[in-house]
């Protein structure tokens, strides 16, 4: 319960008592001494129990106050035989309906009730039931007391449910947010990676390859070399700028064949390296994600190539057959297969093609280079599958 609810139970309370306490001294002028101990004990025992300590109803010492405090009640009803003293059974009926459960509360609303009529038969020196028998209606009041402190508590309860459910919501949109931010984090790094990487391998390739050049004295052969260089150069940093602002890794492709042409020519343009394809002429429909996944396998793969294997000669190839795609890439560079170590590139590659129902698998050709092997089921939802498979494939290299 809020503070400035509890303040406000509070408050009533004991102005509650306290003003029985008056109006009961100004209806008991001779019994005015023992009214205000009963009462004042009532009430100290109240604040002390529930107030300052918060004793736990079921407590045995908090169990021997409330009994002492129905005694107390007893006994103001039983010295002045009104209405009035009902309110002291009405205060512990409320509380003990709102912080017990039904099992407690309802028996105790019985006592207390059967107290009250035990304080009149006494009050009024054990008459014939005929004149005291305005307390059967009476124990509707009792119930009703019973009934809206059990509809409060159950109130209170669902409120509180309610907030639990509403932190653990914020709670879990919280770490949402979070994994959103990560997920995001890593989906630009691979961007950066795949993108960036790919274009820049292939600049400094190209600015190696018009060194050698200018070396052997062709100056326009190498200044032209360099050119290009910067062009590629420029592209890195134009496609930085797209990845940051678009910061959308579903992009569509408008024609997924194409736009892996393009990409081997470009490379080919901007470096001195030799890029042969087989590519079908038909391809099926493929979802952004998986376009996503094909290009950016053939990126790193290009890229990994020059930069570890020191290649300059690839064979792609992108076949559909049997509904499955089956990629290839090869080259002829250096690969060394006894200590082969994914990186962040290859990891990614790896874990979008899982995640489309994907494998990669890599072996070493007879060139001496690295083949890359992938395999991606079109049509249905393909399995999960670890690169374990070695594929003993051809090379394209003699």
């Amino acid at each position: 319960m809020p503070e400035k609810q509890v303040k406000l139970v509070e408050i009533i309370l004991y102005s509650t008592i306290f003003g029985s306490l008056f109006l009961l001294l100004g209806d008991n002028p001779n019994d005015r001494l023992p009214l205000i101990l009963l009462i004042l004990s009532y009430a100290t025992i109240q604040f002390f129990r529930y107030n300052k300590y918060k004793i736990p109803l079921l407590r045995p010492i908090s169990i021997l106050l409330i009994i002492v405090q129905v005694g107390i009640a007893f006994f103001v009803q039983a010295i002045d035989g009104t209405f009035l003293p009902q309110v002291f059974f009405f205060i512990l009926i409320a509380e003990i309906g709102f912080r017990s459960k039904k099992i407690i509360s309802i028996p105790f609303t019985f006592i207390c009730y059967f107290t009250y009529i035990g304080a009149l038969i006494y009050h009024f020196q054990f008459p014939p039931f005929h004149e005291i028998s305005y307390v059967i209606p009476r124990s509707i009041e009792y119930i009703l007391f019973w009934g809206f402190s059990y509809i409060a508590r159950f109130a209170v309860l669902q409120k509180e449910e309610l907030e639990i459910t509403n932190k653990d919501l914020q709670e879990a949109t919280n770490r949402l947010k979070e994994k959103t931010m990560l997920q995001e984090r890593l989906r630009l790094s691979k961007e950066i990676h795949d993108t960036v990487g790919h274009t820049l391998t292939t600049a400094l390739f190209g600015i190696e390859a018009s060194k050698h050049v200018l070396k052997n004295g062709s100056l326009e052969e190498g200044l032209n070399q360099l050119d290009k260089s910067t062009v590629q150069i420029k592209r890195s940093l134009e496609d930085v700028r797209s990845i940051v602002h678009s910061m959308n890794e579903n992009q569509n492709f408008v024609n997924i064949r194409e736009s892996i042409i393009k990409l081997i020519q470009e490379t080919e343009d901007g470096s001195s390296v030799s890029i042969t394809y087989d590519i079908d002429e038909s391809l099926p429909q493929l979802s952004p994600d998986q376009e996503l996944a094909i290009y950016r396998s053939l990126q790193e793969g290009i890229t990994n190539g020059i930069k570890h294997g020191k290649s300059n000669k690839f064979f792609y190839q992108l076949l559909y057959r049997g509904e499955e795609l089956q990629i290839t890439l090869e080259d002829n560079g250096y690969f060394d297969d006894t200590s082969l170590e994914a990186g962040f590139g290859l990891k990614a590659m790896k874990n979008r093609f899982q995640l489309i129902g994907g494998s990669i698998n890599i072996t070493k050709n007879k060139a001496g280079g690295c083949t890359l092997k992938l395999v991606l089921p079109i049509g249905g939802k393909g399995e999960e599958r670890e690169g374990e498979e070695i594929y003993n494939v051809e090379s394209n290299y003699r």
